[in-house]
């Protein structure tokens, strides 16, 4: 399945690992579900702070 953006093909895997966890009973949060989304190199990507700070409230770097 060709993709026509960096995106695009972002969204079609994050949106099936929501799914995947949503069948196995383990929801994830706003700010886990914003980290899936998380890249450098996406120019359509932006930063938001404040889920990055929640995502490190709820992950230890250890973990992550």
């Amino acid at each position: 399945m060709p993709f026509d953006s960096e995106s695009t093909a972002k969204a079609f895997f994050v949106d099936r690992i929501i799914q995947q966890a949503e069948r196995e009973g383990v929801p994830l949060s706003e700010a886990q579900r914003y980290m899936l989304s998380w890249s450098e190199t996406d120019p359509a990507f932006v930063q938001n702070m404040e889920l990055n700070e929640q995502f490190e409230t709820e992950i230890s770097q250890a973990a992550f």
